[in-house]
């Protein structure tokens, strides 16, 4: 089972009554769905799952989780479901926290100082008058900013989340605006990709809107620079925007790319059966050796390392060999 996260990951671990005469039963394995994650260093990894036997449709409950060298510490379970999580670095050399944000707009701090929750005030899809769900939060410079359904696209500033959607936010929901993947280079610099290939930049004051090669859904984007990016999504898309134009290096395959993410100098993609990995252009997919039976998903790297986090596999690679990290309560 989980431990209990140690006093520098921000609450103490319980200690054992050592009068009590009747010793403590290990506590049952339960198994873990994993959702997202963050890479914290080459052998840190923080990730949100879910518990097997209660059912996600039923019971709104997302553990975070901590990989640390080997012990693996749960800090608590949300009483949301988080769908994304990142690492969030509010000043450069401090201490780091991780974030995580759930489809109703629950956001998640974790980190040396303890917990706590904020609200994005219009996400959900619960009550009358919300937006609808959100999908993914990042850093950006040195705020974090959240996208989600209906062209909803927040910064979070000392007053809250605040929108910064403008002209592309759709109250009426009667427009097909739904943004999946959010990311940028600077404040000034922002990229927001979504359903039917919707591609619109954000440059700190005004929206406008690429003219993307396709119409297939979009999950991810990765700025590697300045006005530079890469978009990937359904059906083996992957899209090189720099500037106004995009050039489409997508491969041909039935699958999905649900991860992405810059590994020493080289763009990594996912599909749930594989990784791919950018060459002079184009997309090679990789044999990691690990065999047929293991899922990929999203993509986070940091440090030396990346990580693949999929329902029932964590997997990282340091540049040379790619390991499975098994879950003990889902070896069982």
């Amino acid at each position: 089972m989980l431990a209990s996260t140690p006093a520098e990951m921000g609450t103490t671990p319980r200690q054992p009554d050592e009068s009590a005469n009747v010793s403590e039963e290990e506590p049952e394995a339960v198994p873990l769905t994993f959702v997202d994650g963050a890479a914290l260093g080459r052998d840190h990894l923080y990730f949100l799952a879910y518990y097997d036997d209660l059912d996600p449709a039923v019971y709104e409950c997302t553990v975070g989780t901590y990989y640390d060298a080997g012990d693996w510490l749960s800090h608590e379970d949300m009483g949301h479901a988080a769908i994304s999580a990142c690492r969030f670095e509010p000043v450069p050399d401090t201490a780091a926290m991780v974030v995580a944000l759930s489809m109703q707009g629950d956001v998640h701090f974790h980190g040396p100082q303890g917990s706590f929750e904020e609200r994005i005030p219009d996400a959900g899809t619960r009550e009358v008058g919300k937006l609808g769900a959100m999908a993914q939060v990042r850093q950006i410079g040195g705020s974090l900013y959240a996208c989600g359904a209906h062209g909803q696209v927040y910064r979070r500033t000392r007053q809250g989340w605040e929108h910064i959607d403008g002209p592309i936010l759709d109250r009426s929901m009667e427009r097909s605006l739904s943004l999946n993947g959010i990311d940028g280079s600077a404040e000034d610099d922002i990229l927001v990709v979504g359903y039917h290939g919707r591609i619109l930049r954000f440059d700190g004051r005004r929206w406008s809107e690429l003219d993307p090669p396709t119409n297939l859904h979009l999950e991810r984007v990765c700025c590697v620079g300045r006005g530079e990016a890469y978009a990937c999504g359904n059906r083996g898309t992957l899209l090189w925007i720099r500037g106004e134009s995009i050039m489409d290096l997508s491969v041909d395959i039935p699958e999905h790319f649900w991860g992405m993410t810059v590994f020493d100098g080289r763009l990594y993609v996912a599909t749930l059966s594989a990784i791919w990995v950018l060459e002079d252009g184009e997309l090679r997919e990789i044999d990691t050796g690990l065999g047929g039976d293991v899922e990929f998903y999203r993509l986070d790297s940091c440090e030396g390392m990346l990580w693949s986090i999929a329902p029932k596999d964590l997997i990282r690679f340091d540049g040379d060999t790619w390991e499975r990290v098994p879950f003990p309560d889902n070896e069982v």
